[in-house]
């Protein structure tokens, strides 16, 4: 089951969450642990920055950097 990382937005506490993915489809409404305040958001992950491309590109831009054809790779 995945795990959703979420920050409040009333007491900026980082919480994770499990959630299925049919969970996260219908839409998710986390509660702070530590507040129990109710106004959360899912903060950008550094992991979908890879070399300053943005997650658009990722799928097309291998992270080592290379362009696909590009020869350096194979």
């Amino acid at each position: 089951m995945p795990i959703y990382n979420f920050q409040c937005d009333d007491c900026q506490a980082v919480f994770d969450l499990r959630a299925t993915f049919q969970e996260k489809e219908r839409g998710l409404s986390p509660v702070c642990p530590q507040c129990q305040g109710q106004h959360a958001h899912q903060p950008i992950s550094a992991g979908w920055l890879l070399g300053g491309r943005s997650a658009a590109n990722v799928a097309s831009t291998p992270a080592w950097g290379c362009s696909p054809g590009g020869g350096c790779c194979g």
